[in-house]
């Protein structure tokens, strides 16, 4: 009998269709419950109150353990008080509270010879170099900003100074076991695309698989060891990370990432399955071929208040409609009302060659904020 598995979180629809694929019965609660959400799943709770109403949501939901997705990351209490109540697959709260802090973080990378920016309290102490304002509790590049650029900012404990370091933005997946931690893949981020209607640094899709450089391989898989053995990590965890004189990381966000799902379509790979397993102690088992497909996907952002109209749900319906691969996913439901600057719908490509992904994204994002006039 196919196993039940809750999934909570902010959105809870890509590691809903990657448990579909494992031959799982999800169920899910988030924020938006959105039409595909309830077409995977076999209960679907949408939660207003985030991240509190997740505890009332998960009693909704069928027995069975349960995984998170983001940003339940920055909220320890809430993942240890779900974790009480039913099997967690995944990092309790006590790895969150050490790998989620900056400070630690940046000292274990440091000590281990891997770059990691500077990191301050205050601005006191910066010095006169580029700097960015990150909240503690950091997701999708939300109130993220250059210093400088914000008149009214001023020195707040629920946020940190880290240095700016000009590359690529990238994010690497990783499967962690009991003995060993081993590099999935990684994506190229778009963050803050203009054409997709984010802002300043809000993460706004990935493309890829991308093969990295060998030496760069050697830093990555160094990466994954350090970090999975020092936090002891479980199961899937992404970290974000720029590419320039060496790979420089940002941040660790230890769960199923947005970017699992490009890895998921390049490489026939089931990540739900995966993460399973190696909560379970058995050793990972990452895809060992060549990517099949190159892949993307581009979250369209409201750039005004906008409602959903029948005529956009018909398009992402027939859009979808006999193809293996979603080209719009995340659909909300007709009548919903969105404020400027939420995210809308996520566009989906998949092509032969890398260019024709991001052409496809475009055009299926122009297509969506045509039609909804975003």
């Amino acid at each position: 009998m196919p196993q039940s598995l809750s999934i909570l979180g902010a959105s809870a629809r890509s590691a809903a269709q990657s448990a579909r694929r494992a031959g799982l019965i999800p169920s899910g609660a988030d924020l938006f419950a959105d039409q595909d959400l309830h077409g995977e799943c076999a209960t679907v709770v949408r939660v207003s109150d985030y991240p509190r109403g997740l505890v009332d949501a998960a009693a909704r939901l069928p027995t069975g353990p349960w995984m998170y997705t983001g940003g339940l990351e920055n909220h320890p209490d809430v993942v240890d008080q779900l974790a009480a109540q039913r099997t967690l697959l995944g990092n309790p709260g006590d790895v969150l509270r050490r790998v989620r802090d900056p400070w630690q973080l940046s000292s274990v990378l440091t000590s281990h010879g891997l770059l990691s920016p500077t990191v301050h309290r205050d601005t006191t102490r910066l010095p006169n170099e580029r700097w960015i304002r990150k909240p503690l509790q950091s997701c999708g590049g939300q109130r993220v900003r250059i210093v400088g650029q914000d008149d009214g900012e001023s020195d707040d404990a629920n946020f940190f100074y880290q240095r700016l370091v000009s590359g690529v933005s990238h994010s690497a997946v990783y499967l962690a076991g009991r003995q060993s931690a081993c590099l999935v893949g990684l994506t190229r981020q778009l963050v803050g695309t203009a054409w997709t209607g984010a802002r300043h640094f809000h993460y706004a899709g990935s493309v890829g698989p991308v093969i990295p450089a060998e030496h760069c391989r050697a830093q990555l898989a160094h990466l994954g060891d350090v970090v999975a053995a020092t936090f002891q990590l479980r199961g899937l965890f992404g970290v974000d990370l720029i590419l320039a004189d060496g790979v420089w990381v940002l941040e660790v966000n230890p769960r199923y990432t947005a970017s699992i799902e490009i890895l998921e379509m390049g490489f026939d790979w089931s990540a739900v399955r995966d993460h399973l397993r190696a909560c379970h102690g058995e050793s990972p088992q990452p895809p060992d071929s060549a990517p099949v497909r190159h892949c993307g996907k581009a979250i369209v952002y409201a750039r005004r208040e906008v409602v959903i109209s029948p005529a956009f749900v018909r398009f992402a319906r027939e859009a979808n409609a006999g193809t293996r691969f979603p080209a719009v996913a995340d659909i909300p439901h007709v009548g919903q009302r969105l404020r400027c600057h939420q995210p809308v719908a996520t566009a989906l490509a998949v092509a032969e060659k890398r260019w024709r992904v991001t052409d496809l994204l475009r055009q299926r994002v122009a297509h969506i904020q045509d039609l909804l006039d975003c």
